[in-house]
């Protein structure tokens, strides 16, 4: 992983499982040493987007936090679409989760680092990983505009059909 823009886009088709359900649960994380609700972060740089007990999706980095305020589906089946953009120029950044604008960082937010990634989990086992599914990761050098609509666009997968031995469920 070799990542260290000033803008950028993060995209994480993820559906947690029944377990993850009132867990904290890590999807995704760059270094060894990201603070989050009790937790301390390391430099700049550091970054992590999971899940709290509430069932709702925070991405964190050293210095910021977003929050979202929508709680997803932890039940192994309904999948969820995680987006987090930060623009060059801007010390803020956005939460989109199914497609909605479900966050803006109140404080500063720092570029990403060339740390190590880890996708389900901490970086070691001292933190709870998702024991859910991953479809996609998809990192962008680019903070590109996402489009929030109601109907739910392209971002978000929680409505798609699963197609499966010939047999649409």
């Amino acid at each position: 992983f070799n990542l260290a823009p000033s803008d950028y886009t993060i995209v994480l088709h993820w559906t947690p499982s029944a377990a993850d359900k009132g867990n904290q649960a890590f999807a995704f994380t760059v270094g060894t040493a990201v603070v989050l609700a009790g937790i301390s972060i390391g430099g700049a740089g550091k970054f992590a987007i999971y899940k709290d007990a509430n069932d709702k999706i925070i991405a964190h980095n050293n210095t910021a936090r977003i929050t979202g305020t929508t709680a997803i589906k932890c039940d192994g089946e309904t999948p969820v679409s995680v987006i987090v953009v930060k623009k060059s120029g801007s010390s803020h950044a956005e939460l989109y989760v199914n497609g909605q604008l479900d966050g803006i960082s109140t404080s500063g937010w720092h570029d990403i680092d060339t740390s190590p990634l880890t996708i389900g989990g901490w970086y070691d086992s001292s933190q709870r990983g998702s024991t859910g599914t991953f479809e996609e990761l998809i990192i962008y050098d680019r903070g590109y505009d996402v489009v929030s609509n109601p109907n739910k666009y392209i971002y978000s997968t929680e409505d798609l059909e699963d197609y499966s031995s010939g047999v649409i469920t």
